[in-house]
């Protein structure tokens, strides 16, 4: 199951999830040293929104447990790869990092459309409103591409007024598109929360 790393709505790192950086050393010096990682960074990420959706394949666990060979697949081509080390990292450092973004941004370029919403999120959890109009952009465009985070979070950015004018109608709308992987799925039980509430009247302007 593809997953976002949300702070603002909950952590996926337990007590189980601890580990010192120092033995990701390797691994971060290399990430940090490539240009081309780094550089993604500096780019909205509605700029990289493929086309197209590729095929997800989860290596989380397996990038958990080699790193380095993981970060070897990804410069090698594999989005998922590049996913996949991504999550691992932010699951250990329990928070968003350049690192990870720097990964999630290079799965996006090469095709995972979950990735871009990711780095959305890391863009809104790291730097708020001043990154309203690309956060909102990038999910506007992955919602439109079937990502039920994207669509959940773009309905946030509209619930809000953040990056956009604020349109509650709208955010039903796109909400349609949260579930597509279940209610069990976190981007829908949220979508299915922020519509009750819009149903109740919680964000109408006082």
């Amino acid at each position: 199951m593809r997953f976002v790393f949300l702070f603002i709505f909950f952590s996926f790192c337990t007590s189980a999830c601890t580990g010192s950086s120092a033995s990701y050393s390797d691994v971060y010096r290399s990430i940090s040293e490539n240009e081309q990682l780094v550089g993604l960074t500096e780019i909205c990420p509605s700029d990289l929104v493929p086309e197209k959706d590729i095929h997800f394949e989860n290596h989380t666990s397996d990038c958990g447990q080699n790193q380095n060979s993981c970060l070897k697949k990804c410069l090698r081509g594999s989005s998922n790869h590049c996913f996949g080390l991504a999550n691992h990292l932010n699951i250990v450092d329990d928070r968003p990092s350049l690192y990870s973004q720097s990964l999630y941004a290079k799965s996006c370029q090469l095709g995972l459309v979950s990735a871009c919403t990711n780095v959305g999120a890391g863009l809104k959890n790291e730097f708020g409103l001043k990154q309203a109009n690309c956060y909102t952009e990038t999910f506007e465009k992955t919602c439109e591409l079937d990502d039920p985070w994207g669509c959940t979070m773009y309905a946030i950015s509209l619930i809000y007024g953040e990056g956009t004018e604020k349109d509650l109608n709208k955010a039903l709308s796109v909400m349609r598109g949260s579930c597509r992987f279940g209610e069990s799925d976190r981007a829908c039980s949220t979508a299915l929360e922020l519509t009750s509430e819009i149903t109740m009247g919680e964000f109408e302007d006082k």
